[in-house]
């Protein structure tokens, strides 16, 4: 009743060293401002898919986060599925 989750995502990724941080939480005219850090990974690391994000625990608040989308993105397939196999295993 008294709290709410702030969830901050970089989507997907190809290092798993990426590191997302909110900083800080406050209101300011009739929205909620939040302050991010992002830490990149040294050039020439090695690669591995990841998709970091960080959730913070807030007091709860009505307002609308400035800058940030409330609803999720519409994400659209960018594969096909393949056919299933014919004949007998």
């Amino acid at each position: 009743d008294t709290e709410m989750l702030l969830v901050v995502t970089l989507g997907r990724r190809t290092s798993d060293r990426y590191e997302v941080r909110v900083s800080r939480v406050w209101r300011d005219r009739g929205v909620l401002r939040v302050e991010v850090s992002v830490q990149q990974p040294a050039p020439g690391g090695p690669i591995a898919v990841s998709s970091p994000y960080c959730v913070a625990v807030i007091p709860k608040c009505i307002f609308n986060v400035a800058d940030f989308d409330h609803d999720p993105p519409d994400r659209t397939r960018t594969w096909q599925q393949s056919a299933p196999p014919t004949g007998q295993w």
